[in-house]
């Protein structure tokens, strides 16, 4: 590994040529003191609390092992573990010392370490003139440790003003210390501080696996370039029309994809040259270049004079390097602004919206990998129990058994209580000592039936329903050849997938899937818990398994089929029914007051690594409880069997079998997950207990009269819940257990459960499904978690939004809308909070921020206004539209798109009579009185200047006059009148030739009773409206400046 040592001294630009040398360089590893900024959430930086210690990783971190001292951060990276460490000057010695024994004790254990960084101390030992009391600290400390001195030679690492000194130093152990190569780099850095570089010869190179060898998947398709006719002519050329197999037709396809569009070129990590920053280019390269020149033009000189001649020049071709970078980032900037506005979603919204992911791998070490797979995986061991007669059973033991029993437990389902069944068993003993028959449950014996046909409307009803954007499996065959070839050749599919059902056996080569591990936000980098994995699995596999899907549904969803209390993966089911069957019997004991089961715990269960961990025996056994056709039953014995897992380490491709679990990527799998799981709905649990599923997540809640008979129910159910989990090879994360006590008691209620051994407390809220609930129901916490998220995604819209330029409105509005959905998350859940004015305005404060991001609005303009000029119905009209769609649809009313339009028609009744009653925006209700005609029109974006006119908030003198920010309101020419917005667009004479040609334009006289609806009659008249806006309040805001200067304002 190659390792990057310097101080950045906090320059933006210092680190951004620090990423350029690590590319030309093939750096793999930073040691970074002050750096500009430290990502945070990254899985390939860590730094110290203070942010000035930094460890940055072109691949990814493995762990971090500390965080949350000063002046350090420690973290482990291809089997070794780093530290950095930045100690200020201005600290004291104490402080100094703190910073070390913290540094010593957490490297504990920890080996093999190197330590690096900027202490800003003195040592003779690593080339320094003297040593100070920080160099004997340093020494002293490090001696516990063991380490090794890897600074060598005297070339300074600092130089500033004529001064320089070795601050930079790195420890490490001896086992590295051989072939570290420790050097100090005259490559340019733009900081005050030299690159010193070395070499940690340990584990594997953290290079991507494409160097190495292929990679799963190979290299897909450019599917823009898809040509569909001469991709059937491909395919009636190779006599795609005999295929009887699905190897012939995954063969057939590759081939006439190939012919029909170009392969994509490997991606940036697939050589071992790596790609330059975005901002790299060839200017900057020769500025550089100049810049290195003059910089060693200076150091060579040895005349005073010359010398500080020399130095000047170095130091404005050095800062016109810094001025170059800053203007190539700004111009890729807006390049991007240009680019949303042609593609929307695309690499440039993503990029400025902190999306994109790295090329890299989250991991590439091959033990490694090989480590998460095999925890994330787990192997369930088959227990061999050999046959024995049971032990006999006595009557004293019956009576024992009798005498153990409580009376004041409450009963179960049968409502049996355990009074009378003791008075049976002291009476009857006998009764109870029979032996139950070896089989309760009766073998379930469906009778074979043949396959259902597969037709060929239903091959065409397959096709019409693959998705073009899905990404493809390993075989890289996207959705819409796929399809083509469905529509073209029904048949052929028909006779192929007709085959697997016929025979049970699911082809092999459909069976093997791409391992995809999605980091989880705020887990510890490198753990197996770190990740989310996703088996990504081919296109045709999906097609397949949507026919036996559709078979399977027939009987999941019938009479034997899944429990009611299940919401996951089911039609017409989503996570707000979900909730909503959760909290029906919390409301109902917060509405009882005194008597009655007036308190209701809410308690949710984690189940680790549940998808992938499921016993495929377990799953046939359920499938079977089901009622399936003996063939069904067999075919998904099949499909679950010798599946395997395919991923990209540093040494090629590797693979890996499967040995429980439902493929999470897969179209059948979920399916299969929640007919295991339904087990877990259908167990037998005490009165006034229920338990609530959505795929993995548990929810179960208890109604009783008291805290003490709650904390007694809810422990006895997850108990049994606990019990069916494990049997079904599942492990419930107990400590990861939460619960609320909903009551509407005055006094806050607390209990605690028992969660196999861990004690769980109550607490005030806790999160089921996205949606923050509280013991009072009052889901204030929820708001204010929704509204901090949508300000977020204001925050990252703000960079690409600027007031001049970047996108048109209708694209903003696009985005603004997608950051609204976090808020209309859940709304029928919560949105009845919102008849109460403080959540209205804590609705309306965040929706009137993105509306004028839409807009380019003053931060002045009404909430009022700015949502009409913007188009944007006030959020919580359409929040209340939401959920009355959602009781519609849900009370069995036939929910049409009439009736969709019908409920939007009554919205916007409600808005325009708002709008007509509102004390705000008055101007702009002046040239808008219509909601309705200014949402329907088609054509005609709003920006900054039109935006202006039409909210009265602008470059007008009255305006800012209003606003303290000019002397008066009066116009420079008319010296009688304000200047109103109403003056200066159609009474000033300054402007009478704008407005001549306008009216020319529209060949209408154009007025402020008329000008919107001039507007909204085609797009030849916004364009020229739009443009006299542009014209004039540009001349206006350049008279604007000119006065400031002059002081006359």
């Amino acid at each position: 590994m190659e390792v990057a040592q310097i101080n950045l001294n906090h320059c933006e630009e210092a680190q951004a040529l620090l990423s350029q040398v690590m590319v030309e360089e093939i750096g793999d590893i930073a040691i970074v003191s002050e750096p500009y900024s430290a990502p945070t959430g990254s899985s390939s930086w860590v730094a110290d609390k203070t942010g000035n210690a930094a460890i940055w990783v072109t691949g990814t971190i493995q762990r971090v092992v500390s965080n949350t001292f000063e002046g350090f951060c420690i973290a482990e990276v291809n089997g070794v573990f780093f530290c950095s460490c930045y100690a200020p000057p201005s600290w004291e010695l104490e402080r100094f010392h703190v910073m070390l024994d913290n540094l010593v004790a957490e490297l504990d254990g920890h080996r093999p370490l190197v330590i690096a960084g900027d202490f800003n101390a003195w040592a003779v030992e690593w080339g320094s003139k003297r040593t100070n009391s920080r160099g004997d600290a340093v020494l002293e400390s490090f001696a516990r440790l063991g380490v090794t001195l890897g600074n060598a030679g005297t070339t300074p690492t600092f130089n500033r003003n004529k001064r320089t000194s070795i601050v930079d130093i790195t420890f490490c152990s001896t086992t590295l210390s051989e072939r570290l190569n420790w050097r100090v780099s005259d490559a340019l850095t733009l900081s005050d501080h030299n690159v010193v570089r070395y070499a940690i010869i340990q584990g594997h190179r953290l290079t991507s696996s494409s160097a190495h060898g292929s990679r799963v998947g190979g290299r897909g398709w450019k599917t823009e370039s898809f040509n569909e006719d001469f991709f059937k002519e491909l395919l009636a050329f190779g006599d795609f029309g005999e295929a009887v197999s699905a190897s012939q037709i995954v063969i057939a396809l590759t081939k006439a994809s190939d012919g029909a569009m170009p392969r994509r070129k490997p991606p940036n990590g697939a050589t071992s040259r790596r790609q330059p920053v975005y901002w790299w280019n060839a200017s900057i390269k020769i500025q550089r270049a100049e810049c290195v020149a003059a910089r060693r033009k200076m150091q060579r000189e040895r005349c005073p004079e010359v010398k500080q001649q020399l130095r000047i020049v170095y130091i404005a071709a050095r800062s016109e390097l810094q001025r170059a970078i800053k203007a190539s980032k700004r111009q890729h900037f807006l390049k991007l602004c240009d680019e949303i506005a042609r593609k929307p979603w695309g690499l440039a919204f993503n990029t400025l919206m902190n999306k994109v992911k790295s090329s890299e791998p989250v991991e590439q070490c091959p033990v490694k990998l090989k480590s998460i797979i095999e925890t994330l995986f787990p192997t369930h061991p088959t227990i061999n129990t050999p046959e024995t007669d049971p032990v006999p059973i006595t009557r004293q033991e019956i009576i024992n058994l009798a005498n153990r029993l409580k009376c004041g437990n409450a009963p179960g389902i049968d409502g049996i209580p355990n009074m009378a069944i003791k008075a049976a068993m002291l009476a009857y003993p006998d009764v109870f000592k029979k032996r139950a028959p070896p089989n309760l449950s009766p073998t379930i014996n469906t009778p074979e039936t043949d396959p259902v046909p597969i037709t060929r409307q239903e091959i065409i009803n397959l096709a019409n329903r693959l998705k073009c954007g899905k990404a493809p499996g390993i075989d890289g065959i996207p959705n819409m050849a796929i399809k083509a070839a469905m529509l073209a050749y029904p048949d052929v599919f028909k006779n192929v997938l007709m085959n697997t059902l016929t025979t049970g056996q699911f082809p092999s080569m459909w069976k093997i899937q791409k391992l995809v591990l999605i980091p989880k936000p705020g887990k510890p980098p490198g753990h197996p818990s770190a990740f989310r994995p996703l088996g990504l699995v081919d296109n045709l596999a999906k097609v397949q398994e949507m026919v036996i899907l559709d078979r399977l549904t027939k009987y999941t969803e019938g009479p034997h089929g899944l429990s009611d209390r299940q919401f996951g993966f089911r039609k017409k089911r989503s996570t707000v029914d979900a909730i909503l069957a959760v909290l029906e019997k919390g409301i109902a004991a917060f509405q009882r007051k005194r008597c009655g089961a007036r308190y209701c715990a809410l308690i949710t269960i984690d189940v680790k690594n549940a998808f992938n961990s499921a016993s495929w025996e377990e799953i046939a056994a359920a499938v079977e409880r089901m009622k399936i056709p003996p063939h069904l039953c067999r075919l998904s014995r099949n499909y679950l069997d010798g599946r395997v897992l395919q991923y990209d380490t540093a040494e090629g491709v590797k693979t890996n079998a499967i040995p429980a679990g439902v493929p999470q990527g897969s179209v059948l799998g979920l399916t299969l997950w929640n007919v295991i799981y339904d087990g877990v709905l259908t167990l037998a649990l005490p009165h006034g207990v229920e338990i609530t599923g959505f795929a993995d997540d548990i929810a179960i809640t208890v109604s009783a009269v008291s805290i003490e008979e709650v904390e007694m129910l809810a422990t006895d159910a997850v108990g049994r819940i606990d019990r069916s989990m494990r049997d079904a090879k599942l492990v419930i994360a107990h400590a990861k257990t939460e619960f609320i006590v909903i009551s509407s008691h005055k006094v806050h209620q607390k209990a605690s459960i028992m969660a196999g051994t861990v004690q769980v407390e109550s607490t005030r809220s806790l999160k089921y499904l996205g949606v923050v609930i509280d013991d009072r129901l009052k889901f204030k916490s929820h708001l204010e978690e929704a509204c901090k998220k949508v300000m977020k995604a204001i925050n990252a819209l703000a960079a690409f939004t600027p007031n001049i330029g970047g996108p048109c409105s209708s694209i903003r509005r696009l985005h603004a809308n997608c950051a609204i959905s976090v808020l209309r998350y859940g709304a029928p859940v919560w949105a009845h909070i919102l008849k109460e004015k403080q959540h209205q305005n804590t609705v309306n404060k965040v929706h009137r921020k993105l509306a004028m991001r839409v807009t380019s609005a003053y931060r002045t303009i009404s909430y009022e206004a700015v949502c009409v000029i913007a188009s944007m119905m006030p959020l919580c009209i359409t929040l209340e539209e939401d959920s009355k769609n959602f009781r519609k649809s849900r009370a069995g009313e036939s929910f049409t798109e009439t009736a969709k339009k019908a409920s939007r028609q009554a919205s916007m009744r409600q808005w325009q009579n708002e709008w007509s009653n509102s004390l705000n925006g008055r101007w702009t209700y002046l040239l808008i009185p219509d909601v309705g005609a200014w949402l329907d029109r088609k054509h005609g974006d709003v920006d900054y200047f039109v935006t202006q006119v039409l909210s009265g908030h602008g470059c007008f003198r009255s305006y800012l006059h209003r606003f303290n920010r000019a002397s008066s309101s009066r116009c420079p020419a008319c010296k009688d009148e304000d200047e109103t917005v109403d003056h200066v667009m159609f009474h000033c004479p300054r402007f009478a030739e704008e407005r001549l040609q306008l009216n020319e334009s529209c060949r209408v006289e154009v007025g402020c009773s008329n000008l919107v609806q001039v507007m909204l009659q085609h797009t030849d008249s916004w364009e020229a409206a739009a443009t006299t806006m542009r014209l004039i309040l540009t001349k206006l805001h350049q008279k604007w400046k000119q006065d400031q200067q002059l002081g006359d304002i």
